[in-house]
């Protein structure tokens, strides 16, 4: 994929996790992340921490389940 060893081993020091994922999962998520349709200053802000750490927090932040009962101002 790319990455340097310098990168990974920050990365893995930085948030354990990362060797928990299964081998393609990574660059799945980076797949995508890539076809992500969105306006370019979007994918930017989505890519500004890299393109690594973003693939990761893809997997591990958790889904919401967001409905109109949540916002009770909202009808």
């Amino acid at each position: 994929m790319g990455f340097g060893e310098d990168l990974v081993r920050k990365e893995i020091v930085r948030e354990p996790k990362i060797l928990s994922m299964e081998l393609g999962e990574l660059s799945q998520c980076l797949e995508l992340l890539k076809t992500l349709k969105c306006r370019e200053p979007i994918k930017e802000n989505i890519f500004i921490e890299g393109a690594f750490r973003v693939g990761f927090q893809v997997k591990i932040v958790p889904r919401y389940n967001v409905s109109c009962n949540d916002y009770p101002c909202v009808k």
